[in-house]
């Protein structure tokens, strides 16, 4: 847990971690979809475009980082 005091880690591992949960929750959509799960199916979608936009977040964040280096 070290890695979480530096900034030029947590970025990258969140993004990792968003990215891994927009997969799962694909899963779990296909399920419902192949279930004929409609609701279920339209709160995977709904829930995979929020994640979706956390994950743009901590990718932005550590380009930048990348880039312009930590503070």
């Amino acid at each position: 847990l070290d890695f979480l005091h530096c900034v030029e880690k947590v970025f990258p591992f969140d993004a990792k971690l968003e990215d891994d949960t927009v997969d799962v929750y694909n899963q779990f959509l296909l399920v419902c979809r192949e279930n004929g799960d409609s609701i279920s199916m339209k709160l995977f979608e709904t829930i995979i475009d929020e994640e979706q936009a956390h994950f743009n977040y901590f990718d932005n964040v550590a380009g930048h980082i990348r880039t312009l280096g930590p503070a």
